[in-house]
């Protein structure tokens, strides 16, 4: 008798911490989403790259990381982020190619509409196109990865070959948030963003933000 073969999902979450560190809440909240997502075929590994002082060149390397491996999808994920595993598989199992979780943080929910009145919604999963979201519960999926990949520059940096998805070689070339970056590149890639409403991420602040600007600005110079 032929059985039919169910294909495993592959799934990366990517953190950007300092010093290597995340919140409790946050590795409580990975583990019980591995054991949920072990019960639904889908296996959840984790990368966690220290900032040194340079968040945009570690999220391209993420980006860089999830394409070559060829996961279903990437999720960057705050390191003092908290969630429950329904609201990951949510993201996780979403048909949506760029769809984000609304985090709630200091300033509150940082999301925008282009007009709250005319909001695009899908039927099905509830989901909200947005202008703005950020990159603390955001997921991209297999094909987002490699239209960003395949249309991006290759450069060296701390001598691997890195896709410059958003900030281009040098950092310092222009002020932009991670976000609006990453947005801008989405929309040349013809993807929108999506926000799922009915899930809410919490964040527990742990540390405060350190680092040494005449050695970012070295490296990224290759000196």
């Amino acid at each position: 008798m032929n059985q039919k073969t169910i294909k495993q999902k592959k799934v990366l979450v990517g953190t950007v911490s300092e010093k290597n560190s995340v919140s409790l809440e946050y590795s409580f909240s990975l583990v019980e989403s591995v054991k949920a997502a072990l019960n639904q075929n889908t296996v959840i590994s984790a990368k966690l790259y220290d900032s040194e002082g340079n968040t945009t060149m570690k999220i391209n390397q993420l980006i860089t990381l999830a394409w070559r491996e060829k996961v279903d999808s990437l999720l960057l994920v705050s390191p003092d982020a908290s969630w429950s595993p329904q609201s990951m598989m949510a993201v996780v199992n979403s048909k949506t190619e760029v769809v984000a979780l609304p985090v709630c943080g200091i300033n509150g929910f940082l999301v925008g509409f282009d007009d709250i009145r005319k909001i695009t919604k899908k039927k099905e999963t509830g989901e909200m196109k947005v202008n703005r979201a950020n990159l603390n519960f955001f997921k991209l999926g297999a094909e987002a990865l490699r239209s960003l990949c395949e249309t991006s520059p290759d450069i060296i940096y701390e001598e691997e070959n890195v896709k410059a998805v958003i900030g281009g070689a040098d950092i310092f070339s222009s002020y932009a948030a991670n976000d609006a970056l990453l947005f801008d590149r989405l929309r040349e890639c013809g993807y929108g963003v999506w926000v799922n409403p009915n899930h809410t991420v919490q964040t527990n602040t742990i540390y405060r933000s350190q680092g040494d600007f005449l050695a970012v600005m070295g490296k990224a110079l290759g000196e």
